[in-house]
């Protein structure tokens, strides 16, 4: 299960190239089931029309209802925007629940989520221009983690990046032989 993790209120184009290559490659989406970029997600994933893997929410307790999930968990969490402060977070449930991150944007409810990938060793990818991660980046070194941070900078045709970039992100996934 892949997990697309952004803006709630902002969709990013990123988002659904993401959300589609995930189903293209057969996986599993997760996201906190929300608007903005979680939406945009969930649009890309259901585009694909032979697709074998699942959509799932992980909401928050007090947060909106969602449509078109295949499953939806209702936490009995907020969702803090606290750089991982609290271990009572919905951000945490999403983080533990899936095999890889996406992120494709720096919002700061996403960089909690950074935190928590962190915090749990988590493999990620962000997906957007290099500059957009410079607080993640920042965020990580301080932190002092050792991270894999694989980086795309999406072009006008961002399919074809997001395949690659998911691509890479399900190879260190994967449990070597």
């Amino acid at each position: 299960m892949i997990a697309v993790f952004g803006s709630g209120t902002t969709a990013a184009p990123n988002a659904r190239a993401a959300g589609r290559a995930i189903a293209s490659r057969g996986h599993d989406l997760l996201t906190g089931g929300g608007g903005g970029c979680m939406q945009a997600a969930l649009e890309g994933f259901l585009e694909v029309g032979d697709r074998t893997g699942q959509s799932h929410a992980i909401l928050p307790r007090h947060q909106y209802q969602p449509s078109g999930y295949d499953q939806v968990v209702r936490t009995c969490f907020d969702a803090p925007k606290d750089m991982g402060a609290t271990p009572y977070s919905r951000n945490l449930v999403n983080v533990a629940f899936c095999h890889g991150c996406i992120f494709v944007s720096d919002t700061l409810g996403t960089l909690t989520e950074v935190v928590w990938m962190h915090r749990l060793g988590k493999p990620a990818a962000f997906f957007g221009p290099a500059a957009t991660w410079l607080r993640a980046e920042a965020l990580l070194r301080e932190k002092q983690a050792c991270h894999d941070v694989v980086v795309a900078t999406p072009t006008t045709n961002l399919q074809p990046e997001a395949m690659a970039l998911l691509d890479r992100l399900i190879r260190r996934v994967t449990p070597k032989k």
